[in-house]
């Protein structure tokens, strides 16, 4: 006999953590959702039957104990489902009076305590998960059967109190369910544990508390095993079309834009990561399409082939710096919450064909914006070239702000802690615009102090042996020319990667 349970979760998310399972150190999360949270789920909505039809009883109860336990269960899991990056949440702890320290203690309140909240996303749209039950049909009754719906139906959340849930028994007769999610004696690296049901379970071990002695001292609860389940893989994502025809030649552009787009973005002092991480991307596809190998990387290609990109690079074939400042800036631009929305990609001398599908190409590839974290990842998605972008970075002004961190190129500070003769930041700014052969400026960098702050610099791979470190202390300037200048105006250390730039403002 075939049981199947259809289950949706309205809002998106299932929210529970396996069993002893400390939310800090669960990288998990509870998926499939476990056959001893249902059965417990199905026990309690079982008493509240009971107050409504007063027939019900033990009986009953342990009747569905023993056909859910002398059942085999498997899932038909959705196919676009994932671990969702984590919420923290401030729960009330002991009443007691806070601050607890001060000499005169304040009121009685409740303590708060910041608890991460882990969570599988399941979109409503998508596919409901499904339960297989697969057992002999002498325990499924039709009185089992009534008492098994009429508990499904007074099931409202699943999980913690945040899982909205409806689940119901449908016909299998009429769908195609099959199973993608089994059940498996022995762990492998592929795995997850999933606290299943004995077949000897009974009603008085199901619907013990958590708090009962024979529970709160086993790493397994009476009645239960630990079994292990293989989660099917999320299917591969179909590469978007970059070119119709791909032998064709593009339009010369000198700008690119890629919105980015992801469930966490990351914090300023970071955004330097994404154009790290882009630009690489983009030298990988130069060096794969030069070479015809797609697993060429661009520091394997001689000193001439790599010189043929050096207005991608900034170097030239003896691995020296390029002049002028000619080379491609990578723009990390932010939207009006100031989180990082926008990729750009800008050069004096338009992009090549070749170049730029080696950016669409590049653009295929999510970016992982922090080391050992894969879930906060970036989606780039190519935009039109007349998209309008979120700041006027390339228009023409007398008064500029800074949009993105101005980090200086030399140490403020000697080794003493005092200040070096000719290195204060306005030093150093009338100094840089003169290396890009731009007037001076007047510098006000007092209205915007609060805003300092420390943030990663570029460090290329030949710097990173040095005594110094890649974070650096950002400054938000403001800068007024005598006469209007044409953007984009980027300054200082790691100015091709994102920091330093500007935008015009009106006075």
């Amino acid at each position: 006999m075939r049981i199947i349970l259809s289950q949706r979760f309205p809002l998106g998310r299932f929210h529970a953590n396996p069993w002893k399972a400390f939310v800090f150190d669960d990288p998990y999360g509870e998926w499939p959702p476990s056959p001893w949270r249902l059965l417990r789920a199905l026990i309690a909505r079982s008493y509240q039957l009971q107050r409504e039809q007063p027939e019900i009883d033990t009986p009953q109860r342990e009747a569905l104990v023993r056909a859910i336990c002398s059942s085999t269960i498997s899932w038909q899991l959705p196919d676009f489902s994932w671990r969702g990056p984590g919420l923290r949440q401030y729960l009330p702890t002991e009443f007691k009076r806070v601050p607890a320290g001060a000499k005169e203690p304040g009121r009685m309140t409740y303590g708060t305590s910041k608890t991460q909240d882990n969570f599988w996303l399941t979109p409503d749209s998508a596919p409901p998960l499904h339960w297989i039950l697969e057992t002999d049909q002498s325990h499924w009754t039709p009185e089992v059967l009534s008492h098994l719906d009429a508990c499904l139906a007074r099931i409202t959340y699943f999980g913690r109190a945040e899982s909205i849930t409806d689940i119901s028994r449908i016909q299998y007769k009429d769908t195609n369910i099959t199973a993608n999610c089994f059940l498996r004696p022995n762990r492998t690296a592929t795995t997850v544990p999933v606290l299943c049901l004995r077949p000897d379970a009974i009603l008085d071990q199901v619907q013990l508390t958590t708090d009962d002695k024979s529970v709160s001292d086993a790493s397994c609860p009476p009645g239960a095993i630990w079994l292990f389940a293989e989660r099917p893989a999320l299917p591969k994502r179909k590469p978007r079309s970059t070119n119709s025809k791909p032998a064709g030649k593009r339009h010369p552009v000198q700008t690119m834009q890629f919105a980015l787009g992801g469930r966490v973005f990351p914090p300023e002092q970071s955004w330097i990561r994404i154009t790290e991480k882009f630009r690489g991307a983009v030298l990988a596809k130069l060096a794969q399409s030069l070479t015809g190998n797609p697993n060429s990387r661009f520091g394997d290609l001689s000193p001439s082939d790599r010189a043929k990109f050096s207005l991608m690079t900034g170097k030239t074939d003896d691995d020296t710096p390029l002049g002028g400042h000619q080379h491609t800036c990578f723009f990390i631009v932010p939207d009006e919450g100031g989180q990082p929305t926008r990729l750009v990609c800008h050069r004096h001398t338009p992009f090549t064909t070749e170049e730029q599908n080696a950016m669409l190409a590049a653009s295929e590839r999510s970016l992982a914006w922090e080391y050992g974290s894969d879930d906060w990842q970036l989606r780039l998605v190519p935009l039109h070239a007349g998209t309008p972008l979120p700041e006027n970075i390339l228009g023409t002004a007398q008064a500029w702000v800074s949009l993105t961190p101005y980090v200086p190129t030399r140490h403020i500070l000697g080794r003493n802690g005092k200040p070096k003769a000719g290195c204060d930041i306005t030093s150093q700014i009338l100094a840089d615009l003169n290396h890009r052969g731009l007037p001076p400026a007047t510098l006000n960098n007092e209205i915007d102090a609060a805003h300092h702050r420390w943030v990663k610099v570029h460090r290329p791979q030949r710097a990173r042996t040095g005594q110094t470190n890649d974070i650096k202390r950002g400054y938000h300037l403001r800068l007024r020319f005598d006469q209007p200048i044409q953007g984009p105006l980027a300054l200082g250390h790691s100015a091709h990667f994102g920091l330093g730039l500007f935008t015009p403002v009106l006075e």
